[in-house]
């Protein structure tokens, strides 16, 4: 995100980012909490939890490995 920033930001968007990462951080985590607090999402999430952590790591591993060899 820092990439998108112009090279000196002006006062009120120094002062804005703070609170509007803020504000998108706590409001999908309030999202997430509010669906996992019923029964029928938890007990989806419960039982793909395993399946989502492997893919999820295959692929980040997978990306680990194409920027170690594109380091080279």
């Amino acid at each position: 995100m820092s990439d998108m920033l112009p090279p000196s930001p002006s006062l009120p968007l120094t002062l804005a980012l703070p609170v509007g990462v803020f504000t998108l951080e706590a409001s999908w985590y309030l999202v997430v909490a509010f669906a996992l607090s019923a029964s029928k999402p938890r007990d989806a999430y419960v039982r793909t939890k395993f399946a989502i952590d492997r893919t999820v790591g295959v692929i980040l591993g997978a990306l680990g490995i194409k920027l170690f060899l594109s380091s080279k």
